[in-house]
């Protein structure tokens, strides 16, 4: 996915959070700092995801997260099927 894939209700939540990160969002995604250890998610299902280099937003009012990855693009989850975040 790339930027003008993400869905219309994230495009403010992304602005808003690289403005609470102090993050221009007209500098790239070369100016994000994405921790090694990523991201990691576990589904009721049992299954799990891993994302290194990343970070995630959380938003409640869409029951979703979202995973930005330094090099595979935006991931979308709904914040119900998901059991455990770290």
């Amino acid at each position: 996915m790339n930027k003008d894939d993400l869905p219309d209700r994230w495009k403010d939540k992304i602005i808003d959070w690289l403005a609470y990160e102090n993050i221009s969002n007209q500098m790239g995604p070369d100016v994000i700092t994405f921790p090694a250890e990523g991201v990691q998610l576990k589904f009721a299902d049992g299954s799990c995801l891993e994302f290194r280099y990343s970070v995630m937003i959380i938003a409640n009012e869409f029951d979703e997260l979202c995973i930005i990855a330094n090099s595979c693009g935006y991931h979308i989850f709904s914040l119900s099927a998901v059991e455990r975040y770290e």
